[in-house]
């Protein structure tokens, strides 16, 4: 086969845990929401913030969204 078909695919949203909203999971989200743990959401760098899963409260849930999509810059795809 010299040719493949393609298939077009709608946009693949980052996971949980981009806190600085940078497109990667790395030592500046982990920093930005180690920093306000167990306090109100707060903002992280440009549009992002420290509350990742929305609940209003930065907790160990933020912490392991981001632990768990750590170095990531999309999410995995399949179909």
């Amino acid at each position: 086969m010299s040719t493949r078909p393609t298939t077009a695919l709608q946009n693949v949203i980052l996971l949980g845990g981009d806190a600085t909203n940078d497109n990667v999971i790395d030592i500046g989200d982990a920093s930005c929401i180690g920093s306000r743990y167990m306090q109100p959401a707060a903002p992280c760098g440009s549009g992002g913030n420290a509350d990742v899963n929305g609940d209003g409260t930065v907790t160990m849930r933020d912490l392991t969204l981001m632990g768990g999509n750590y170095y990531r810059t999309a999410s995995p795809w399949t179909p």
